[in-house]
């Protein structure tokens, strides 16, 4: 229990530091097009502390502050861009490679749930593909 409050709490502090560092370079007088790979660093961090489920709602939590505080209309959630959607399914796959290689694993069982993460992730990629090349469709929360 005190191991994921410190997981937790190393969570919100990496996402805070890369949220503030991304803010630093996009606004004056960088004007970075483009920070989102510093939230990279910040789900490889809780990941080498907390492991595959805390990387994963890192990552989570990392792609809805990007979209929500720093994609135009600012303060939703929605992703318009299809260069943003680009970049969601590049940060996904470098997560999917990074944190689930069950290639590598010689225990049957730990093989065996990476493989079934990592065929989540694929299928999440799979899923902002479709949203990418068809758009929102009727049924979109923002509407």
């Amino acid at each position: 229990r005190r191991r994921a409050v410190i997981v937790v709490a190393a969570a919100a502090a990496s996402l805070a530091v890369a949220t503030g560092l991304v803010a630093m370079l996009q606004g004056a007088p960088l004007n970075a097009p483009n920070a989102s790979a510093v939230y990279l660093v910040a789900v490889v961090a809780v990941a080498i502390l907390g492991g595959t489920w805390a990387a994963i709602a890192c990552s989570v939590a990392a792609f809805l502050l990007y979209d929500f505080l720093f994609i135009q209309p600012l303060y939703t959630l929605t992703v318009a861009e299809p260069g943003e959607w680009l970049n969601l399914v590049l940060f996904l796959l470098v997560v999917t490679l990074f944190m689930h290689k069950f290639w590598g694993l010689s225990d049957p069982q730990a093989a065996m749930m990476q493989r079934v993460n990592f065929m989540k992730n694929a299928a999440l990629l799979g899923g902002a593909l479709l949203v990418m090349y068809f758009g929102s469709g009727p049924y979109s929360l923002d509407d």
